[in-house]
């Protein structure tokens, strides 16, 4: 950007959990699976963390992290990079959908539709850039996940 260099990292996490873990496979050992996707997940952020605090470039930290703000997932990387999403407007940033119920009454519009559940995507940056603009975009049905839009600049 300009005589600037901006490291940009896409990132997806680990999913806590995943289809190896049921009950028509009680094989699995439900304490070993979650100490296993629990410590991959914790490697990944902070090799992340590790890789950002050797880098002196900008950078902007942008993807799928598979991880609510209660999880405690973020921590390492919020020690060293600064949340996008204080320049939103949104009150509660939700970037997951998942169907809702059918169960909802015949005439409820909202019946079966996608709807915004959780936010488990996130953009962070490092370094002198300033976030003027944060917002999440509809999917239109493309994906799962709504699309992150950043407006941002170099200062």
């Amino acid at each position: 950007m300009g005589d600037s260099t901006v490291s940009v990292y896409n990132v997806h996490v680990t999913v806590p959990t995943a289809i190896d873990l049921s009950v028509l496979r009680p094989q699995v050992d439900p304490d070993a699976y979650f100490r296993r996707k629990f410590d991959w997940r914790q490697a990944e952020v902070q090799g992340l963390v590790d890789d950002l605090q050797a880098n002196p470039n900008p950078s902007i930290i942008s993807g799928d992290f598979n991880a609510t703000s209660s999880m405690g997932t973020l921590d390492p990387l919020r020690a060293v990079a600064e949340d996008a999403t204080t320049a939103s407007r949104h009150l509660l940033p939700m970037s997951w959908r998942c169907n809702a119920p059918m169960t909802f009454q015949w005439d409820n519009p909202l019946a079966g539709r996608p709807l915004p559940f959780w936010r488990i995507d996130w953009t962070f940056t490092a370094g002198p850039v300033r976030v003027h603009r944060y917002e999440l975009a509809s999917a239109e049905y493309l994906s799962d996940h709504r699309p992150q839009h950043l407006w941002f600049s170099m200062g």
